[in-house]
This record gives structure tokens, sequence and C-alpha cells, in this order.
């Protein structure tokens, strides 16, 4: 595709966010954060899936997570669910016997867990080093 001029781009960056489910339009904080989606969407088209707001793509990955490497956070705000079951399911494996509930844990220990299960999935995903 030939370089785009402005008026082209945002044209194309509305038509693709028509494709979207709404809440992510919603969810975006500004219009630069859709211009910085787009771009992170198209730069990396061959890896992620056609629309930036499923849950899973083909490959079983978390989609919120390529969403949160471009934008810093995630629109739809599905990361907070879906590290918050990992992190749980990694108390339980590490605790045969938990002394409670892991909501019951104290913010910071959740906290701990929850960085762990983002950092483990940027890892296997290739989006640190």
């Amino acid at each position: 595709m030939s370089e785009l001029n402005a008026r082209e781009k945002l044209l194309a960056i509305a038509d693709w966010l028509g494709w979207q489910n709404e809440d992510l339009s919603f969810g975006l904080k500004s219009p630069e954060d859709a211009v910085k989606l787009y771009n992170y969407w198209q730069e990396r088209a061959d890896t992620l899936p056609e629309v930036a707001d499923e849950v899973e793509d083909d490959e079983g990955r978390y989609v919120f997570m390529f969403r949160k490497h471009a934008l810093g956070y995630d629109p739809l705000g599905q990361d907070v669910e879906i590290l918050a079951s990992l992190a749980r399911d990694k108390y339980e494996e590490n605790n045969e016997t938990p002394c409670c509930d892991f909501n019951g844990l104290r913010k910071h220990v959740r906290t701990m867990y929850m960085n762990d299960a983002e950092w483990k999935l940027q890892k296997e995903y290739g989006l640190v080093r």
C-alpha cells in the first residue's frame, strides 16, 4: 500500500474502528490512541487477528496483551479479569493448602501475582526481551 495522506489515513482508521466492537472505541482515551492502535495493528497485521476486539486469537493468545502493549492500557478492560484469573490459578498451584481465598489476600500480594502473570504473558508473546 502506498503512503496515505492524512485524510486518507483518518478515513482508514475510522473504517477499521467501524469493524471493531464499539466498546473498543468508547474505551479509547483519545483520538491519538486510535491512531496508535491502528498503526500497531497494521505493522503486525501478519501476526495479529484481523480485529482487535477479540478475547483470544487463533493461537490462543490473549489479544488484550497486544492492545495494552500498543497503548499502555486495555480499552476493553479485559486485562484485569483475565490477569486475576491467571494469578488466582498460580496462587492455588503454589499453595496446595491455601490459608485463604485469593481475593482474601492483601492487595499487594494479589498485585504481585497479577504482575507475574502479565510478565509471563509478555515474555511468551515476545513483547519483552
